[in-house]
């Protein structure tokens, strides 16, 4: 057990270093910097459980005994903190976090105890669990799983959005934090588990419950701070806030007021945009960055593309990148250059997002296409 008390708080710790020291840190790194941070103190606060430490220092128990209420708020917090434009915290954001402060007022009392009165404290809530003790640890079972289920929905929705919004795929998945929230929801799980086999039950776990649930923690941590470290940036610094586009189901636009004179102007001057200035080139192409460089408001310029060219704004722009891959690739003067490229000269950012948008949108790849060509 020690070992594992160890090594998890040495990662969270380690994790927690390498964020703070990543190159352009965003307020992402920061809130995820810091609850690695607090991982590593939750797993030290367990090893000085573990020794008995918590009898001689009572205001570990205080501090640490409704801490499992921490953990669900900030995987929130970091999640919303990735699909959100603006790059500050909210007030409202802070009301997360009053259950933890609830639970500090519950537990404050056993401050300043000596150790005879803390194992009667610590006996009087295990034997009778007075209402307040009772309310505090069904809120903590609970929490975990409200958060793990509501992330879930957070980052559903953002996968689904991502094709309306975005030309690209690197670095703005967060198909990682699904199974980071549903690895929460397991160790939630264990703990549930290991509460009813050994309290309700009165059974014993193989090398204890603590094991199984700590092990969990670890592994947690690990995948979470080696994802969280390659997790750039969504949305640049450039990109200004906007309101966000109208969920995909169910009747779409019916709101937005754009006439359809207006809207066939607006996409004969996108058309005209797009071959002109050509900025597919830009790899990191957005809805954002097109719409201010147009002068038109993102949601008009999405209800376009959507109504006017059929397609989603991935779908648009990887089309053209698409063409111009595909007469770059037939001039002769580029028979020198490798199909790579080519394709990252036409805004392409990598090898495999070339090859699985080519074969994406035109169910070949692109070796069958020069083959077929050629």
């Amino acid at each position: 057990m020690e070992a594992i008390f160890i090594f998890g708080t040495g990662q969270a710790i380690f994790f927690s270093l390498l964020l703070l020291r990543k190159r352009n840190i965003s307020i992402s790194d920061k809130i995820l910097a810091t609850w690695l941070f607090l991982i590593g103190l939750h797993l030290l606060s367990a090893y000085s459980a573990f020794h008995e430490l918590h009898y001689h220092y009572p205001i570990l128990i205080t501090l640490f005994a409704p801490y499992p209420l921490l953990h669900g708020p900030m995987l929130w917090l970091y999640v919303k903190s990735l699909v959100r434009r603006q790059r500050k915290l909210r007030v409202v954001d802070t009301l997360h976090f009053l259950p933890y402060l609830a639970g500090l007022a519950v537990f404050w009392p056993v401050v300043g105890m000596d150790r005879p009165s803390v194992e009667t404290f610590l006996e009087t809530i295990t034997t009778s669990t007075p209402w307040p003790f009772l309310l505090l640890g069904n809120a903590v079972q609970i929490s975990g799983f409200i958060y793990a289920a509501w992330i879930l929905l957070i980052v559903n929705r953002h996968q689904h959005r991502m094709p309306e919004e975005f030309s690209f795929e690197e670095g703005i998945s967060l198909a990682w934090l699904r199974y980071l929230a549903i690895g929460l929801a397991a160790i939630w799980v264990v703990v549930f588990i290991s509460i009813l086999v050994e309290e309700r039950l009165g059974l014993s776990m193989p090398l204890g419950s603590d094991y199984f649930i700590y092990t969990a923690v670890t592994i947690f941590v690990f995948l979470l701070g080696f994802n969280g470290i390659r997790q750039g940036n969504i949305f640049t610094s450039s990109e200004k806030d906007e309101q966000e586009l109208p969920a995909s189901d169910g009747p779409r636009y019916q709101r937005s007021g754009l006439k359809p004179g207006l809207a066939e102007q607006y996409y004969q001057g996108l058309l005209d945009y797009m071959e002109k200035e050509q900025p597919f080139l830009d790899s990191r192409l957005s809805l954002n960055q097109l719409a201010e460089a147009m002068g038109i408001s993102p949601n008009h310029l999405s209800q376009v593309i959507n109504e006017q060219a059929g397609q989603n704004f991935y779908q648009f722009v990887n089309s053209y990148r698409i063409e111009t891959f595909r007469q770059k690739a037939a001039d002769p003067v580029n028979s020198h250059l490798t199909l790579l490229a080519i394709a990252l000269d036409c805004g392409f950012n990598s090898k495999s997002s070339f090859n699985n948008i080519f074969k994406k949108i035109t169910g070949e790849t692109p070796s069958e296409y020069i083959a077929k060509v050629s």
